[in-house]
């Protein structure tokens, strides 16, 4: 049975981080799931403005790291703390682009709600690093934290390449 996602109800996702972004896979794409205890107004605005988003990687860090960029200019990083999911072998193998994104404050109440259609690019780019099995996985998370901890998100945002929402044009490397 499908879960029902609605505004202002608690969440369907189970375990969630108390603060950050994951993402799942759902039969028709990508879901993203934002916890931002005691979101503003303005912060609930941002999310759902949608302006860009891409993949860091670089020779030392070729797993991929996604930033979200919303708003005025909030970036989120999202780690693919996705590849612990079943579904990845069927994500592998969809033609599917869509993003579904959700903000869930303190308590797990949904407060924004939102659909998305990304760039094909953005999701043939994932489909390769997440089908390539000469990457070394179990050290991803510790790779991971070394990555951030080095770089602002600013600064790896700054490396990284953009896909623009559709709403504000194609791919850029602004």
């Amino acid at each position: 049975m499908a879960q029902i996602i609605s505004v202002g109800k608690p969440h369907p996702f189970g375990n969630l981080p108390q603060d950050g972004a994951c993402l799942k896979i759902h039969t028709h794409g990508l879901i993203m799931v934002l916890v931002c205890p005691y979101p503003k107004d303005q912060e609930i605005g941002y999310f759902e403005e949608l302006v860009s988003y891409g993949i860091y990687k670089s020779d030392t860090f070729p797993y991929g790291l996604i930033i979200w960029k919303f708003g005025h200019n909030w970036l989120v990083e999202t780690p693919f703390n996705i590849l612990k999911d079943d579904e990845v072998s069927s994500f592998l193998s969809e033609d599917s682009n869509a993003l579904s994104r959700v903000l869930i404050d303190e308590k797990g109440i949904v407060r924004s709600l939102n659909a998305a259609g990304l760039q094909w690019g953005f999701i043939k780019e994932l489909q390769e690093i997440w089908g390539n099995e000469s990457l070394n996985w179990p050290e991803y998370e510790t790779e991971l934290g070394v990555v951030i901890q080095q770089s602002s998100t600013q600064k790896l945002w700054n490396k990284t390449r953009k896909y623009m929402h559709k709403e504000y044009g194609n791919v850029s490397n602004n």
